[in-house]
């Protein structure tokens, strides 16, 4: 994996720096998000973890996603740019995972040649993963579909003799521990706030079930067998069905934007307020500003960092926009006036947002 790291960090510095102009200030806060992931995927990837694929896989996914958020909030931003800093290691990756697939199947063809053994049961490529495919509902199906065949082997392998025991036994205790940290974070994963992350991770739980299910039934006296087996049937009985887990993770988004507020308003100045709605309005975004809560009693004075010489002066507000779809965000937004050499123009202008909640209750704005 080094030289995806090298890749990488060749592919990062190169288009960074010839991205010369940065997406709009809508689209920065994801922007900034996605150059920190990739930061991430560098450190994770140098690591050279046992674990680095799934956890690579997890921070590409994430880096992605912020692309698209970028799209929407600026379509005419080269995001190709962007999305080649990350391909780098996508194909590498494809590619190690490939060579480590054939060398499993030359594995599982020199010990299970008809394919009904325990190598095809145990070190196929994606026997009880869900295969993410873009549409979860349709993932989840097929995964049900997945595991139904995979029971079945292991039903035909029950009643038969199974071909290359040994090689299986030692492959499943060399992975127990590392299945036993998957699990953990599956279950975790299951508890979140977001349907669909709950979904995914419920059937990935269902699937590791299902696997060290048979793995303790072909080897019963296997301690490590049954240890993770049980941890993942605990896991699945602590969430009930996956109904349960989603009806549970839309709750608990709910409470927490129910109980999401903005920020206290330290002074209340209509005139300051109508500077920030000019400013906002001025930007063109299309938002209908609901609240204004100003956050600095004063203005702040801006400095050149080399001269100290007054360049303006700021203030801060948090303000809660209702989108063109109906939802509202919350925002940090600080306006700027420039020094003119003998005071301050009478024109504010926008000096930078971010975005502290892309959901946000629209009654909470009070």
């Amino acid at each position: 994996m080094k030289s995806v790291f090298l890749l990488l960090l060749l592919f990062t510095n190169a288009i960074v720096n010839a991205q010369t102009t940065p997406p709009n200030e809508r689209a920065k806060t994801f922007y900034d998000k996605f150059l920190k992931i990739v930061e991430d995927i560098k450190k994770k990837d140098a690591e050279n973890a046992d674990n680095e694929t799934v956890v690579l896989k997890m921070l590409a996914d994430n880096a992605m996603q912020q692309v698209e958020h970028i799209k929407k909030r600026d379509p005419k931003y080269d995001v190709k740019q962007l999305e080649a800093i990350v391909q780098p290691y996508i194909g590498a990756q494809k590619a190690a995972i490939q060579a480590h697939n054939d060398k499993v199947s030359a594995k599982i063809k020199q010990s299970d040649p008809s394919g009904d053994g325990c190598g095809s049961l145990f070190m196929a490529t994606t026997t009880v993963e869900v295969r993410n495919e873009g549409n979860i509902e349709e993932d989840i199906r097929k995964h049900i579909q997945q595991i139904q065949v995979y029971n079945e082997k292991l039903n035909r392998i029950l009643s038969t003799n199974m071909a290359g025991v040994e090689a299986c036994e030692d492959y499943l205790r060399s992975t127990a521990a590392s299945e036993k940290t998957q699990i953990q974070r599956f279950f975790k994963d299951a508890q979140s706030e977001h349907a669909n992350s709950v979904k995914t991770a419920y059937r990935e739980l269902v699937g590791r079930e299902a696997y060290w299910n048979a793995a303790q039934k072909i080897y019963p006296k296997m301690i490590e067998a049954s240890e993770v087996y049980k941890t993942a049937k605990d896991a699945l009985a602590l969430l009930g069905s996956m109904d349960d887990a989603v009806a549970k993770a839309n709750k608990k988004r709910q409470e927490r934007l129910k109980n999401l507020f903005m920020p206290k308003a330290v002074v209340v100045n209509a005139a300051l307020e109508a500077e920030f709605k000019e400013a906002f309005a001025n930007e063109g975004w299309g938002e209908m500003i609901i609240k204004i809560h100003i956050l600095t009693r004063e203005w702040e004075t801006l400095r050149n960092s080399l001269t100290s010489a007054i360049i303006g002066r700021t203030q801060s507000a948090a303000i809660v926009a209702k989108q063109k779809q109906g939802n509202c965000i919350l925002y940090l937004f600080t306006i700027k006036q420039q020094y003119t050499g003998i005071g301050y123009s009478n024109l504010s202008s926008r000096y930078s947002h971010s975005v502290v909640e892309n959901e946000f209750l629209c009654e909470n704005a009070k």
